[in-house]
């Protein structure tokens, strides 16, 4: 219902999950594990509020999952890493704010102290570059990922998304050309 609905009834929804978040305990993270599947899809919402919202919610629901849904719950934080990164050069200061903090938790989520550090230190691109050095791996997922951005209704996550795959470029390895060659064509 959440990407069906209006902005406005958005609001109303995600105001009315993280009210129901506070209730519920550990053990039912089965729900909190619903909402992380979800939640980064509203991250691009148009409007500002519900953009912040969803994140905030989303860093709520990643510090619930119990040991059983564990996997699950960080496969979905590492799926939400860049869209992450990039809002955390969102117009709306808020919604900037609210991606810093929920990477932050990421990044506890998942464990990488080594990235933690530059995360709380608000050192975007040192932190986006420690990201790509440990996983080079995943560098090609993370180009695409980020493409859909270069197309944003934000001048400025636009500029973050050039940079974010300028960066990520340099971990691509040649099975990668394709990915390049789009990024070069504009796909």
């Amino acid at each position: 219902m959440l990407q069906t609905a209006h902005s406005k009834n958005r609001k109303k929804m995600l105001l009315i999950f993280r009210n129901v978040m506070g209730h519920l305990k550990k053990k039912d993270s089965s729900t909190a594990l619903q909402l992380a599947e979800n939640l980064p899809q509203l991250f691009d919402d148009v409007s500002s509020q519900v953009r912040e919202l969803s994140i905030c919610l989303f860093k709520e629901v990643i510090q619930m999952a119990d040991w059983k849904h564990q996997r699950q719950m960080r496969k979905n934080v590492q799926g939400s890493l860049v869209p992450l990164v990039l809002h955390m050069s969102d117009e709306t200061e808020s919604v900037a704010k609210a991606s810093h903090e929920a990477f932050c938790v990421a990044a506890k989520v998942l464990k990488w102290k080594w990235l933690s550090h530059h995360v709380q230190a608000l050192e975007r691109w040192r932190t986006v570059e420690r990201l790509l050095e440990h996983k080079r791996s995943r560098a090609e997922e993370y180009v695409r990922q980020s493409m859909p951005y270069l197309q944003h209704a934000q001048v400025t996550v636009r500029m973050a998304a050039v940079r974010f795959i300028g960066l990520a470029a340099r971990y691509l390895n040649d099975s990668s050309k394709d990915t390049l060659q789009e990024i070069f064509k504009g796909e």
